[in-house]
C-alpha cells in the first residue's frame, strides 16, 4: 500500500520542477550563462599512448548519461591526465569541474604542474562543451555529474586503472564548477577525501528557493502553490508534534553541501574578482563548520588569472599533500 499523499507529492514535485526547469534554462540562455565551445578528443589514446608531458598520459572518452527530468540522453566528455611517474598509491586523483567558458582540453597545458603535485587529473565537460553531446542547459549542470560520479569506477577501469583508487580522491570546482562540486559533495561526501572551491559563487537552499520561484516567470504562482502544498503533505505525514526540518523545499545550494562535509576544505578566490566577488569565498568558508580543517586563501588576482599566481598552485599542492599524509596515517602506511 502506498504512503498517503505519495502520488500527489510526486505530481506536485514534478510540476514545480518542470516549471523551474523551463524558467532556469530560458534565463541561462538569455544571460549567456553557458558558453559552450567544441573541441576534439585524441583518438585511440588507449591503443597508442599520447603524453601531455613526460609521465602524464592522456586518456579521452565519454560517459553515457541517461535522460531524466525531461532532458534527453547525452554523452559527457572527459580528459584524464594519468600520472605514471609514481606508484598509484602515491598519486591522488583530482576530479575537476571547470568554468563556463572553458573545456577540459584547456587544462592539458597544466600537466607539468599536476605531475609535480603529484596527482592524476580528471576533468569533465558539460553538455555541448568539448566533445560532449546535447544542448547546453542549466538544468543538467548538477544532474549529469551525479551520473558521472556513479560511473567513475567504470571510467577508470576502461583505461586499465583501479577502483577503489588507492590514494586520496579530491574534488575541485572552479567558477561555474563550484556550483557543481557543492552539489556533488552533498551527494557523495564519503567518495572524496578533500574539497577545493576556486572562484565559486556561493548559494544556499533559501536562495535557490527564491531563484526557483523568480525563474518560473509567469508561472511563479503555480510553482509557489505546488511547493507549499508539497511541504504541507510532508508535514501531514509526520508524527504528532513533528515539523519538517527546513522551511523551504528547494535544491541545496553550494553552502549547504559544504556545511555537511566533514573532510578538509580549501577555498581559493581572487581578491580583485569583479565577476564573483570575494564575499562568495567568505560564505563558503563560513559554511564549512563541520570540516576537519578549512582554509580561506585570497589570491592576488581577478576571476580569470589566479592560475598565473604562484601561491595559487602552492596552496593546492600543500592541501593535496596534507590530505595524502592524513590518509596514509589512517591506513597505517
Amino acid at each position: 500500500e502506498s504512503v498517503r499523499g505519495h502520488a500527489e507529492a510526486k505530481r506536485l514535485l514534478a510540476e514545480a520542477a518542470a516549471i523551474h526547469r523551463t524558467g532556469s534554462d530560458a534565463l541561462a540562455a538569455a544571460r549567456h550563462l553557458l558558453r559552450p565551445r567544441a573541441a576534439e578528443p585524441i583518438r585511440d589514446c588507449d591503443g597508442e599512448p599520447t603524453w601531455a608531458t613526460p609521465g602524464m598520459r592522456i586518456f579521452d572518452g565519454q560517459l553515457n548519461v541517461e535522460g531524466s527530468g525531461g532532458y534527453p540522453d547525452a554523452k559527457i566528455g572527459y580528459r584524464l591526465l594519468a600520472n605514471q611517474e609514481l606508484p598509484l598509491h602515491e598519486v591522488p586523483l583530482l576530479v575537476y569541474y571547470h568554468g563556463n567558458g572553458e573545456v577540459v582540453s584547456d587544462y592539458t597545458g597544466w600537466a607539468d604542474v599536476y605531475q609535480k603535485f603529484p596527482c592524476s587529473f580528471l576533468a569533465f565537460d558539460y553538455r555541448a562543451y568539448g566533445w560532449s553531446t546535447g544542448d547546453a542547459v542549466a538544468g543538467c549542470l548538477t544532474r549529469d555529474p551525479v551520473v558521472c560520479m556513479r560511473k567513475l569506477p567504470e571510467l577508470l577501469k576502461r583505461h586499465g586503472l583501479p577502483w577503489p583508487w588507492p590514494a586520496p580522491v579530491v574534488l575541485m570546482g572552479r567558477s561555474l564548477g563550484g556550483l557543481v562540486v557543492g552539489s556533488l559533495i552533498a551527494k557523495f561526501p564519503d567518495l572524496f577525501d578533500g574539497l577545493i572551491i576556486e572562484s565559486g559563487a556561493a548559494s544556499s537552499k533559501e536562495q535557490r528557493h527564491r531563484e526557483m520561484l523568480d525563474w518560473s516567470g509567469e508561472h511563479k504562482g503555480e510553482a509557489e502553490a505546488a511547493l507549499e502544498r508539497l511541504r504541507g503533505l510532508v508535514a501531514e505525514g509526520l508524527p504528532e508534534g513533528w515539523e519538517p526540518g527546513q522551511d523551504v523545499i528547494a535544491p541545496l545550494g553550494s553552502c549547504d553541501g559544504v556545511r555537511g562535509y566533514r573532510g578538509p576544505v580549501l577555498i581559493l578566490h581572487g581578491g580583485r574578482d569583479g565577476i564573483v566577488p570575494f564575499e562568495n569565498a567568505r560564505r563558503h568558508f563560513e559554511a564549512a563548520t563541520n570540516a576537519r580543517e578549512r582554509d580561506l586563501v585570497e589570491i592576488d588576482g581577478d576571476h580569470n588569472d589566479c592560475a598565473g599566481v604562484a601561491d595559487f598552485w602552492r596552496r593546492q599542492m600543500l592541501f593535496v599533500r596534507k590530505v595524502s599524509e592524513y590518509k596514509k596515517r589512517q591506513c597505517g602506511r
